[in-house]
């Protein structure tokens, strides 16, 4: 079974004369989601305000996963494609109405778009046919409706009809990769993965960060920190984690630190180190999930103390977002079983009795009384890059099963 599917992007039509870049960049991430989802993409179109994506895939949930994954999406809507003629036009319309009044429709509204003006009919008058046959049906006109309609596109070429059932919202925003590269630290919690998204919804290359406690980087590699990256990837489809081992600042700053601002010591230092990586990674950012207020080190005071002395501009997309709505996003992303799973964070070893509102020239003078540079070199001569890219793992995994087939046809 084939389905043909029309894309809508919202603000990749603002882009004027760059639009070109932001659509080639869309339909190249919408191939390659078609590729981590194993869905069978025959080709893809590019038309005036829209893509057309044919499918040769009879998995209709499979298409909206790989099609909802894509950012710059607006959204998107399982469509009949025909020719220009009303004669082959109204027999479509009367079967997507005969689809709707099973459902319980009670009543309908109709919406064409003649983007076509050598079509002989006009819009009203295309809809008038319509509204002949809902009415034969039993069903009621309501042209103050605006969820229960049936939508005609009539382009240069074809005609598409689709229903409003069949209209699928996506996340919208810009095509990741057109935006540059981030690195974003990582937690195992519920805000830095939304963070992270955030940035690859507005265009960006996200990689990862992520200070952990275990005894080797391979092994933290292993946990849940993978497991949000690859949740991640669905969006980007490739990556790198630096792994930064906790024991280096424990080793080096134990019993050192005055202990009402050894918080915010630590997330300085950790966005110190993270300032370094993003620097040999060729990141153009850090990105946080930081939260105004949520904990104590993210009032103002405190994010103002952590920021000193570090280069790169630091980004936090969700700093006044409601946490509920993080929490909503972080589920319609795929990542809040994985972030509620229990995880020992390194932010909570030093979370008791913390200073709200570090002084800066107290800080300053605890800084300047420690070896932050020998902390930063000794962290970063521990830390290993690990590349994780999505689609090349499918591919393999593909390869390897065509292989093994083959084999066996052998034998």
């Amino acid at each position: 079974m084939t389905y043909t599917v029309l894309v809508k992007y919202g603000e990749i039509g603002l882009k004027g004369k760059n639009q070109n870049f932001f659509v080639s960049k869309l339909v190249r991430n919408i191939s390659q989601s078609a590729k981590l989802n194993k869905c069978d993409l025959e080709r893809t179109l590019t038309q005036r305000d829209r893509l057309v994506c044919f499918f040769n895939d009879s998995n209709k949930e499979l298409i909206i996963e790989t099609l909802r994954n894509v950012c710059g999406i607006k959204y998107f809507s399982f469509a009949e494609e025909c020719e220009k003629e009303i004669s082959v036009m109204t027999p479509i319309v009367k079967k997507l109405l005969e689809g709707m009044k099973e459902a319980g429709y009670k009543e309908v509204n109709f919406k064409t778009k003649r983007g076509d003006k050598r079509f002989p009919m006009k819009s009203p008058e295309i809809n008038l046919e319509y509204i002949a046959i809902a009415k034969e049906m039993g069903l009621n006109i309501n042209f103050k409706n605006k969820e229960d309609m049936i939508f005609t596109e009539i382009s240069d070429k074809k005609v598409f009809i689709y229903s409003s059932a069949d209209k699928v919202k996506g996340f919208a925003g810009l095509p990741v990769g057109t935006s540059g590269k981030v690195l974003q630290l990582l937690s195992g919690g519920i805000d830095s993965p939304v963070s992270a998204f955030s940035m690859m919804r507005r265009g960006c290359v996200v990689d990862f960060i992520h200070f952990h406690s275990e005894t080797t980087n391979e092994k933290a590699f292993t946990m849940k920190v993978r497991k949000l990256a690859e949740e991640l990837n669905k969006f980007q489809f490739k990556c790198v984690i630096h792994m930064v081992p906790y024991s280096v600042y424990e080793m080096l700053t134990m019993g050192k630190i005055h202990p009402r601002y050894e918080l915010v010591f630590f997330k300085h230092y950790i966005l110190r180190v993270a300032d370094a990586v993003a620097k040999y990674s060729f990141s153009t950012g850090l990105v946080t999930g930081d939260n105004l207020a949520q904990v104590a080190s993210q009032t103002l005071d405190n994010m103002t103390a952590v920021s000193l002395h570090i280069d790169n501009q630091i980004y936090r997309p969700l700093l006044t977002y409601d946490k509920e709505d993080i929490v909503d996003i972080s589920r319609d992303i795929g990542c809040f079983d994985l972030s509620v799973e229990q995880y020992k964070d390194c932010c909570s070893i030093h979370s008791k009795n913390p200073l709200t509102s570090a002084k800066i020239d107290k800080f300053e003078e605890i800084l300047a009384d420690f070896d932050m540079e020998g902390l930063i070199k000794e962290s970063l001569a521990q830390t290993k890059a690990f590349k994780i890219n999505s689609v090349k793992d499918v591919e393999a995994e593909l390869n390897k099963s065509e292989n093994e087939e083959s084999d066996d046809e052998e034998e």
